[in-house]
């Protein structure tokens, strides 16, 4: 999962073209100014550089982090699984 936050020119269409192609939610971190926020969710088959060129080519990118799962997290979903 990554946070991802764009100062695009066109928010609604990129925000469209990212929810056809990868898992999005709303954003759990906030940024300065009216810019597009989103929580991204990549597949097995899908990698960061396909998300930050769609990303690149929309608008400036002004936060791009990894999200990484606490033990917790990984311990209860673990649990859940199985």
């Amino acid at each position: 999962i990554y946070e991802v936050g764009v100062n695009a020119d066109n928010p609604d269409s990129l925000n469209k073209e990212l929810g056809s192609i990868f898992e999005t939610a709303k954003p759990s971190f906030k940024t300065i100014g009216e810019n597009l926020k989103l929580n991204v969710k990549l597949n097995d088959k899908q990698n960061s550089d396909q998300l930050l060129k769609i990303l690149n080519q929309s608008g400036k990118v002004i936060h791009f982090k990894e999200v990484i799962p606490s033990a917790n997290e990984i311990f209860i979903n673990s649990v859940e699984n199985n």
